[in-house]
């Protein structure tokens, strides 16, 4: 009786002041374990945060929600607990994970010495709705010429663990919106740009989004870029209807108004969305990045 005492309060009292105030994911993170798990679940969190496509639990509320919940198991806590907490606190997804390797090394390049440090972190993401985890594994490392302790070494590592979590947010939670208003069109292009309306638009890409080239960086400027899809339904062959997304154009973000809006441009297949745009159909945008 005293647990579900216990669980109906926090019913009551937690998920009103973080949930439903957003149309965005909110997530829970909970510690990770190994060594330096503290700064690595810092990371995590702070690269949730910067990339503004989730509401992040705050980390107060889950730590009297643990709390209370361990007081009331008497101290029997698992991942099980773990996502009653989340879901208590009105998150959708819960992140939770294992730092498995943390490596210094040095190497002389001429006559310089470089020391080196490399964190690996095993990150899970648990949708509290279904139960079903994913797993993603996150790489950083630092480097230095003039500063060979592995304490400094650690805290520039964690600055790249950071922007990889921000990276890895805007893949797993991309952005939403839908088009305001045509901006610019031409009967050879079609549309050229647009402006729209969403939540947890940002127009430049994360400092990791160059992971995917041939060099760790992200090219000047890169934008974060859009998929355009249209849903519409079909018929099969034995008369029952589905619903299909079709990809028909691709645009960027140029850039971010006050007020939740955005001017993007088109990158591509623009007469496409301006014949859909004429027929009022049903439009999707998702950020890609």
């Amino acid at each position: 009786m005293k647990v579900l005492f216990t669980l109906a309060a926090w019913l009551f009292v937690v998920p009103l002041t973080m949930a439903q105030v957003s149309s965005q994911p909110v997530v829970s993170v909970f510690p990770f374990k190994g060594n330096y798990s503290d700064r690595v679940t810092s990371a995590v969190f702070s690269g949730l945060t910067s990339s503004r496509r989730v509401k992040t639990v705050d980390s107060s509320t889950l730590d009297e929600i643990v709390q209370q919940q361990k007081k009331s198991l008497d101290d029997k806590y698992d991942q099980t607990n773990a996502i009653q907490a989340g879901q208590l606190a009105g998150a959708q997804f819960m992140i939770n994970g294992e730092v498995t390797a943390v490596n210094f090394s040095n190497q002389r390049i001429g006559n310089v010495t470089y020391y080196n440090c490399n964190v690996e972190a095993k990150v899970q993401v648990t949708d509290l709705e279904t139960g079903v985890s994913e797993f993603e594994t996150l790489q950083s490392s630092s480097s230095s010429s003039s500063n060979s302790d592995q304490d400094y070494l650690v805290n520039i590592a964690m600055s790249s663990l950071m922007s990889k979590a921000e990276s890895f947010a805007r893949r797993k939670f991309p952005a939403s919106m839908q088009i305001l208003e045509v901006l610019e069109k031409s009967e050879k292009k079609g549309i050229i740009s647009f402006r729209v309306e969403g939540e947890g638009l940002t127009s430049k890409a994360s400092a990791s989004d160059g992971d995917e080239l041939p060099f760790p960086f992200p090219l000047p400027g890169m934008r974060t870029r859009i998929i355009i899809t249209n849903q519409r339904e079909v018929v099969r062959p034995d008369g029952t209807k589905r619903i299909v997304n079709e990809e028909v154009a691709f645009a960027k973000i140029k850039k971010v108004e006050d007020g939740g809006t955005a001017l993007c441009t088109v990158t591509e297949g623009g007469k496409k969305l301006q014949e859909l745009w004429d027929k009022q159909a049903r439009l999707m945008l998702k950020t890609t990045n």
